[in-house]
């Protein structure tokens, strides 16, 4: 187990590793709150926050794996997408995603509020348009 004191600071703050900086971002929606405290007149949370988020962007794009082992279910924000989020994937309007659906072109699930879109299945759409 390792020592936490080692990250405690003299003056009592805390030191935190960037990997780790990410992996609390992801689970505790740091962006969220950044963008809530934005005006609070806290100059040094706001920098905090801000710096946090560098962080956690530095380590997402160098592809750092999670310090936790997670199943696949919690590391996607989400395993479905609207037809407004796959039209904005794919570039294109959200009458060609409801579209594609209806006709069968793009599997996706009907519900009251419109089609539900499996990421899987729009990866899998998409390679198929590539390819023509």
């Amino acid at each position: 187990m390792i020592d936490a004191s080692r990250y405690l600071l003299p003056n009592g703050d805390v030191r935190i590793p960037q990997r780790v900086v990410a992996w609390i971002s992801r689970r505790a929606r740091l962006d969220q709150l950044r963008i809530a405290a934005r005006g609070m007149g806290d100059a040094e949370l706001d920098a905090v926050l801000l710096a946090c988020r560098v962080a956690a962007l530095t380590v997402e794009k160098q592809k750092f794996r999670p310090l936790f082992a997670t199943s696949p279910e919690l590391e996607r924000p989400s395993k479905w997408v609207s037809c407004s989020g796959a039209a904005a994937a794919l570039d294109v309007t959200d009458r060609a995603i409801r579209k594609a659906c209806d006709e069968g072109r793009l599997p996706a699930t009907k519900t009251d509020a419109g089609w539900r879109i499996a990421c899987e299945d729009l990866e899998h759409y998409r390679a198929r348009r590539r390819r023509r």
